[in-house]
């Protein structure tokens, strides 16, 4: 029963918490256009999403070369800007979360 009750408060603020996603940036009449865009993405590229003026924008790099091999820009959605800045908070969560671990582990080396 405690594990239970300990369970569901640890979990209870990520279930609150409805996260969006890339696709919920992109405007709906360029929803088809980007999973198209999806489905052509290889095991070796990486994907640079990011806003530009009043657009978004899609980079696909080659690894390791890094190399842009494709670009694409979308209109944005209505949630495009809470999408951005919901980006922004988790990114500095994780860097705060995990900066001092991997100094740690680097001193220790």
């Amino acid at each position: 029963m405690l594990y239970s009750v300990v369970v569901n408060i640890a979990i209870l603020p990520f279930a609150a918490m409805a996260l969006l996603t890339a696709r919920d940036a992109i405007h709906a009449d360029d929803l088809e256009r980007y999973d198209e865009v999806m489905k052509t993405i290889a095991g070796n590229q990486i994907l640079n999403f990011y806003p530009d003026n009043l657009v978004i924008k899609l980079d696909i790099h080659e690894y390791p070369a890094e190399q842009i091999v494709r670009s694409e820009v979308f209109k944005p959605s209505g949630d495009a800007d809470a999408y951005f800045k919901q980006e922004d908070e988790l990114a500095k969560e994780f860097l705060q979360q995990y900066s001092g671990k991997e100094q740690c582990n680097l001193e220790e080396s």
